[in-house]
């Protein structure tokens, strides 16, 4: 678990400082505010899987940074993560029930070949996303629909292409 937040600093008095559940205590550390100047990285980097369950990720901008790392993302598709959890695309959606959502992970866990395939996807996928890629995306839309009432939502859409 990574942050600093209440949540993680109540999860780890609840859990007397340590988690003892049957995935290992050693498997869970809680290490509080990571700086973006390569530690975060580094922490992404060093999983097998971003394992991802918020209902309400506005933006899923963890997502993509875990993908730009080639880190295969398990996460519910909602909100903002909704069209970055796009099969083929680095990422695997779960289903919203903790049953459903483990049995995902647990596939992909034991499957070394799919997490390689969905790393390999994901870095390009993540890419599309850059911030000069979206605002030349966005430029097109506006100089689309400037170009008076007769555009069509096709041209929009293709202009954003």
């Amino acid at each position: 678990m990574i942050g600093a937040s209440s949540r993680a600093a109540t999860a780890r008095h609840s859990a007397g400082g340590t988690v003892s559940r049957p995935i290992g205590a050693d498997a869970v550390q809680f290490v509080g505010y990571l700086r973006r100047d390569g530690e975060l990285q580094d922490c992404y980097a060093a999983g097998d899987l971003f394992v991802f369950a918020s209902r309400t990720e506005t933006q899923g901008l963890v997502l993509l940074e875990a993908l730009a790392l080639g880190v295969p993302v398990v996460a519910l598709a909602v909100l903002g993560t909704r069209e970055i959890v796009l099969p083929g695309r680095g990422a695997c959606v779960a289903p919203d029930d903790p049953a459903g959502f483990a049995a995902v992970v647990s596939s992909l866990m034991h499957d070394p070949d799919a997490r390689a395939r969905m790393a390999r996807a994901g870095p390009a996928f993540a890419a599309e996303w850059d911030t000069d890629v979206t605002a030349r995306g966005l430029i097109a839309v506006y100089e689309a629909l400037a170009r008076g009432p007769d555009t069509s939502p096709a041209d929009v859409v293709a202009a954003r292409a």
